[in-house]
């Protein structure tokens, strides 16, 4: 972004200026996104336990589990989003906030609020449902914490104090009202799927409810074919109550278990966490 550098202050912190021609809003703020981007890498942990079910999802869901498992060679490199829960709940948390604000007004939480109270959020995880369950749960505890005492939601620059995240959101306490009850609904849905008290047409409703037609389809779709895959090589089981089940550790659920590549700039190491 472009920015003027402040003489003799932190390593890449400087003031943003904008300007409006539409509806004549100008404004400035110090800032240090690089700062951020470096305290967010530092603080998000990997988890190998997370990156082997995600890697044998993916390759159940190719159909591809004994063929390629033994012979495909594990990369220099993983992406962290295949490593670290908090960061793909922190992608599925802002698909959530895309979807619920595809047709409303007035501004949408930054993502750069919620990456940031994401790393608030407890301890991480391995269960990437438990992870979006915990961030949506911190998030909407702050928010109503707040509001109790007729205040605005404020996030700041963990790596910067001057940078405030919330300058522009929430403008009111009605518009702060409006994420907490997302994020309320959000855990309240996570819960009742996790309870695995649903069939398949009540899934995939609620899973495009909370993160859109795309991304649930995709969830479903790997599912089943995950499993036609455990059942062409004879691993699947019976349990005591008649349900089929994996001798792996299948997809707890659907969908919410398995991670989803979403559109952003957070697949790797956190680059942009403003956009």
């Amino acid at each position: 972004m472009p920015i003027a550098r402040i003489p003799g202050g932190p390593q890449r912190s400087g003031v943003l200026f904008h300007h409006s021609v539409d509806s004549g809003e100008t404004y400035k703020k110090e800032v240090n996104p690089k700062a951020f981007t470096n305290h967010f890498n530092a603080m998000i942990r990997a988890s190998e336990i997370f990156a082997s079910r995600y890697r044998t999802r993916r390759l159940m869901a190719d159909g591809l589990l004994q063929d390629r498992a033994e012979t495909q060679p594990m990369p220099d490199h993983v992406p962290i989003e295949e490593k670290s829960p908090r960061l793909v709940a922190i992608q599925l948390t802002k698909r959530f906030r895309d979807v619920q604000f595809r047709n409303r007004k007035g501004r949408r939480p930054p993502s750069v609020v919620i990456a940031s109270e994401a790393l608030d959020a407890g301890p991480m995880s391995d269960s990437l449902c438990d992870e979006v369950i915990a961030v949506a749960t911190y998030m909407r505890k702050r928010i109503q914490a707040q509001d109790d005492r007729y205040r605005l939601l404020e996030v700041r620059n963990p790596a910067h104090y001057p940078d405030v995240f919330t300058d522009r959101w929430p403008e009111d306490q009605p518009a702060q009202r409006v994420w907490r009850d997302d994020l309320s609904r959000l855990v309240r849905s996570l819960t009742t799927l996790r309870a695995g008290d649903f069939d398949a047409q009540q899934l995939m409703k609620v899973l495009r409810e909370l993160f859109g037609e795309t991304l649930a389809d995709r969830a479903v779709q790997d599912h089943y074919r995950a499993y036609g895959t455990l059942a062409r090589h004879n691993m699947l089981g019976i349990g005591r109550t008649g349900a089929v089940k994996s001798v792996l550790a299948a997809p707890a659920t659907l969908g919410l278990s398995t991670p989803a590549r979403a559109n952003t700039d957070m697949g790797g190491n956190i680059e942009n966490p403003i956009d």
